[in-house]
């Protein structure tokens, strides 16, 4: 009787020790393929979010960025080549003397390449990219300037800045 059974367990050692079937091979294979493709989709769709809402946020500080310049320069403004109750038009230069005499040019305009460029005093620098419209218009001392700036996925940022002009001619 001790031959029977030890036949029989080394029958069911010899089974367990085979292995794998391919069957089970392949159905594990599966459920891992399945979970790595939920949780990859997954990261994907939160790296999109991010780079969406990275884009809004630069619209933003690029939209902020410029109005805060004109809203600098405008005050100081003596004379400007807008004229008085015009349609608004894509650049604006406006001139002032300041301390010591010394007079003072600042330059917007809307370049090609869709960046709006301010030029002061020979120095330029980019105060906006991705800009779809720059508006600069004039109602008696009132400056305006209208920005429209890409942000992502087709959405827009828009700000508009109203400045006293306090000397302005």
């Amino acid at each position: 009787m001790t031959g029977a059974v030890g036949s029989r367990l080394s029958r069911v050692r010899d089974r367990a020790s085979r292995g794998f079937t391919l069957v089970e091979l392949l159905v594990s294979l599966s459920i891992l393929g399945i979970s790595m493709g939920l949780i990859g989709s997954g990261i994907f769709r939160a790296f999109g979010l991010e780079r969406t809402w990275s884009d809004d946020v630069v619209a933003t500080r690029e939209v902020r960025h410029a109005t805060s310049w004109f809203a600098g320069d405008a005050p100081n403004a003596q004379q400007t080549d807008l004229a008085d109750g015009a349609a608004p038009v894509s650049s604006a230069t406006l001139s002032w003397t300041g301390q010591g005499e010394v007079s003072h040019v600042a330059a917007y305009s809307l370049s090609l390449d869709a960046t709006l460029i301010r030029e002061f005093d020979g120095a330029t620098i980019t105060v906006a990219r991705r800009v779809l419209s720059a508006h600069f218009s004039r109602q008696g001392s009132v400056l305006k300037l209208a920005l429209e700036v890409q942000a992502a996925a087709g959405e827009t940022e828009q700000k508009s800045v109203e400045v006293y002009g306090r000397t302005l001619q």
